[in-house]
């Protein structure tokens, strides 16, 4: 059996040497650098340097290849977000092999596709994680972890399988529901990480927050910008990121400099009473939705001074490709841009039927050139060929390179910077009228006191017509009611583009990536119904709690609940109806209402992006 044995040359990422390509040789450089460095570090305390992050990466790839593992394999990652999963991603990366994320709360049906899908013959998951019966594929847990903050005396480059290779397949959901299996290459990971890395740096100094889940591609950027650079992660508790009190604690309480929302909670972190205790932040990255000038501006009254960034990039193109540092006047622009290329990305805004380049200042269909580019989806040949095209847009590009048809609709500005527009399937038809779903959420937007906002079209039942529908979060304190809301837009824009019904909620709901779920967003056409399951939600809270003394969008642990009872409330529940409930569903429905609209749901297919 092979091992990954120490050569007697020096590292290879010495001066005269070719650059690191793979996430392995990437933290092996850095660790080089600075072993006695703190490469890890957990909310409750505990530390990992970087020399002995790296020996438990090589030792559990030692334990990979007793399984098997060989170069070019996928593996699945089956794992909380916690600081072991950091040395599991490099083992794999070791081998030569290819991770596959897998989320501990995904339905046992959709892990069976994926597992199918890309032919995993092996799971890794960690103790505290129950793995459904997957046919055909042995499991493993990981080795108690006997690492602590002394560091090994001495870090040698023990060399892996050469060749790149895959770095991970990534899932998303399609359009069909099936899900698609992104192939991300080392190289691409690596152009990414270099031009990130140059663009913002980090040094010993700083503390990066990973609060991403790994099925998320942002958490490639939480996790392998700082290791490539010598900062610290700093690792929250496993369901912390749904608990903005908590990520304050851990920011101030561990001196956070920089950090990665999504915008839905982004709100909810400015909305948390001690975020004005963060004062240690420097860098925030808004990526994975639109960034509305409104989250701009809470940001920068509760954090004066801290960077916001506002990034952009879909999983076929590596993370990150467009960026725009965010300045004061974005507080009053219509949107704020995406901005401009990363790295040695290449952006083109083309005619969609013809794929010609069009007038600049005309909107046009975004596509994406350059190393980040991935290698399509796996298994899925046509949707690849859809997708990604020969790069013939670039100048200098190779015959094997390829571009990505975003789907997203951009224009160029005045300064050569990019304005998302939105995306062809937010264009809706309504009473004989075509409206962007994305200008009726601006709109409300615009409004005062209204911090986050969705719109859709929903049909109150079969076959019936479809409404246009809002959600909108308020600025705490806020009496406003839908009713009010809706008179106060059709004073600004065509009646056309006012909701039929706005629903009032104390936070948008979000999936385990922070992205917003439209599966669980109420139905603000049946409150009674809606009414009535918050009650009963609210006599459970009551019985197990003691006291009734909370409403309707009060959280759990607000009212005085804390984790064991939070187990008795499934129970509660599962007595009344619901057994498939998982603490995991009351994390992320914190409030009665939030819950009650979650109970009335799950008949329904969830959402799984």
């Amino acid at each position: 059996m092979m091992r990954l044995t120490p050569p007697s040359a020096t590292p290879r990422a010495r001066s005269g040497q070719r650059a690191p390509h793979t996430l392995h040789e990437l933290v092996t450089a850095q660790a080089v650098r600075s072993p006695r460095a703190v490469a890890v570090r957990s909310h409750d305390g505990r530390s990992t340097t970087y020399a002995t992050l790296l020996e438990r990466a090589h030792a559990l790839a030692d334990r990979l290849l007793d399984y098997g593992v060989e170069p070019g394999a996928h593996v699945g990652v089956m794992m909380h977000r916690v600081p072991d999963l950091v040395p599991t991603l490099l083992a794999v990366s070791l081998t030569g092999a290819a991770y596959v994320p897998l989320e501990p709360s995904w339905p046992a049906e959709r892990l069976r596709t994926i597992v199918s899908d890309a032919s995993l013959s092996l799971v890794v998951h960690s103790e505290d994680v129950a793995v459904p019966a997957l046919p055909g594929v042995r499991t493993t847990t990981l080795p108690e972890d006997g690492g602590g903050t002394a560091p090994a005396p001495h870090v040698t480059d023990r060399s892996a399988p050469q060749g790149a290779g895959t770095a991970y397949v990534m899932y998303t959901s399609g359009t069909t529901g099936r899900p698609k299996g992104v192939v991300v290459p080392q190289t691409s990971v690596t152009a990414f990480l270099h031009a990130l890395g140059d663009a913002f740096p980090l040094d010993g100094t700083d503390r990066v927050l990973v609060r991403t889940p790994f099925t998320f591609d942002v958490s490639v950027m939480d996790m392998f910008w700082p290791l490539s650079r010598g900062a610290s992660l700093v690792f929250p508790h496993p369901q912390g990121h749904l608990d903005p009190a908590h990520l304050t604690e851990v920011v101030a309480g561990h001196g956070v400099t920089a950090a990665t929302f999504v915008p839905t909670q982004l709100n909810a972190f400015l909305a948390a009473p001690a975020v004005s205790d963060c004062r240690s932040l420097r860098r925030v990255f808004s990526m994975g939705e639109a960034l509305h000038p409104v989250t701009v501006a809470a940001l920068w009254r509760a954090l004066p001074g801290v960077e916001l960034v506002n990034a952009y990039g879909p999983t076929e193109a590596t993370v990150v490709t467009v960026l725009h540092r965010c300045r004061p006047g974005d507080t009053s622009r219509a949107r704020v841009p995406i901005g401009r290329p990363l790295g040695q990305t290449g952006v083109h805004i083309v005619d969609p039927r013809t794929l010609r380049p069009v007038p600049s200042g005309t909107p046009g269909e975004l596509i994406l050139t350059g190393p980040q580019i991935t290698r399509g989806y796996l298994g899925q040949p046509e949707q690849t060929r859809r997708q990604f095209l020969p790069d013939t847009f670039s100048a200098h590009a190779d015959t094997t390179d390829l571009a990505y048809r975003t789907g997203d609709t951009v224009v160029e500005l005045p300064d050569g910077e990019l304005d998302h527009l939105g995306r062809e399937d937010r264009q809706v038809k309504i009473r004989g009228n075509r409206i962007e779903l994305g200008d009726v959420e601006h709109a409300l937007l615009d409004l005062p006191r209204v911090v986050d906002a969705r719109a859709e079209l929903r049909a109150p039942g079969p076959g019936g017509p479809a409404t246009l529908t809002a959600w909108v979060v308020v600025a705490p304190g806020t009496p406003d009611t839908g009713t009010e809301l809706r008179r106060a837009l059709l004073r600004t824009v065509p009646t056309a583009m006012v909701p039929d019904h706005i629903a009032v909620l104390d936070a948008l709901p979000t999936l385990t990536s922070g992205k917003l779920d439209s599966a669980r967003l109420p139905d603000p056409c049946d409150p009674a119904g809606q009414q009535s399951a918050v009650s009963r939600v609210k006599k459970i809270w009551a019985d197990v709690l003691g006291h009734d003394d909370f409403t309707d969008d009060d959280t759990f642990f607000e009212a005085g609940g804390n984790s064991l009872l939070l187990l008795r409330v499934r129970a509660r529940l599962a007595q009344e109806g619901h057994p498939g409930i998982r603490v995991l569903d009351l994390l992320d429905h914190p409030t009665p209402s939030l819950l009650a609209a979650h109970l009335s749901r799950r008949t329904s297919p969830e959402d799984l992006s």
